[in-house]
């Protein structure tokens, strides 16, 4: 009678653990899955962000009124209500905006493309007879960690513990290629 007693408690004892388990196994989780939805919110802003400056870049009369454009529409959903949300901290760039402005010249015959950049026009006049000239906007941010000042033995979880820094890009034809070299600030200066 006294080992069925036994074995009876100890079937509880192990119930009662389950329960606990479960439980942390649920928090850990909805842990994972916040987590997971924050991280991909934030991607989605992301690439909002840098489609959106790349559409106002491609249709900028000259390269430095390209390189402004992009930055304000980058800025225009990073700095919106949806883009606060998902944080995302400019990294480096033209101006510690996070934004670089390359050129793309690709050769209509031999395919090769030739970067040119960042931050800097073409040194000659473009020539659309000979060359396809694309602007490619690329967009550098970090997202902050998901838990700020965590226990020493989970500090090298990336974005976690700590940030993680991504880079982004889009890349648009250039509308008015005849302003591929041109500097509107320098020019207004000149005047």
């Amino acid at each position: 009678m006294a080992s069925k007693m036994f074995r009876t408690e100890s079937g509880v004892a192990q119930i009662a653990e389950f329960g606990a388990a479960l439980y942390l196994l649920i928090i850990f989780l909805v842990f994972f899955l916040f987590s997971t939805i924050s991280f991909i919110f934030s991607l989605t802003v992301a690439e909002a962000a840098i489609v959106c400056g790349a559409s106002k870049s491609a249709n900028a009369a000259a390269y430095d009124t390209a390189l402004e454009r992009g930055i304000e529409g980058i800025t225009e959903v990073s700095q919106s209500g949806i883009g606060k949300l998902a944080n995302l901290l400019p990294v480096g760039g033209y101006e510690n905006s996070g934004v670089n402005l390359l050129i793309d010249v690709t050769d209509g015959k031999s395919q090769k493309v030739q970067s040119v950049g960042p931050d800097a026009p073409l040194s000659t006049p473009a020539n659309p007879d000979k060359y396809c000239y694309s602007y490619r906007l690329t967009y550098t941010f970090s997202l902050g960690p998901l838990i700020k000042g965590c226990p020493a033995k989970l500090s090298g979880i990336t974005y976690v513990t700590q940030p993680v820094r991504l880079v982004f890009s889009a890349e648009r034809a250039v509308e008015h290629v005849d302003g591929l070299h041109i500097l509107l600030s320098k020019a207004k200066q000149l005047e």
